[in-house]
């Protein structure tokens, strides 16, 4: 079986899937894991093949990256 596993561009969303990853592939199954641009070389770190998908940015810049999004303004910012 051929398995894509997505994920936000944080540690905290990697790090969870990165042993699901590796059970599908000691279970003989063709695994990629895919994130945003800017998080690849994190991505490589866990020896799973990559692809960059999706928007660049990252969960820690998430302000920069969605800026009319007020919720992920910084505290005291205003617009």
């Amino acid at each position: 079986m051929q398995v894509q596993v997505t994920t936000q561009p944080a540690y905290g969303h990697l790090h969870p899937v990165v042993p699901l990853c590796r059970a599908l592939l000691n279970a003989g199954h063709n695994v990629v894991i895919a994130s945003s641009r800017l998080f690849r070389a994190q991505l490589e770190a866990t020896g799973l093949d990559v692809i960059s998908a999706g928007g660049d940015w990252l969960e820690s810049d998430i302000g920069a990256a969605f800026p009319e999004n007020p919720q992920h303004r910084a505290r005291g910012e205003s617009k």
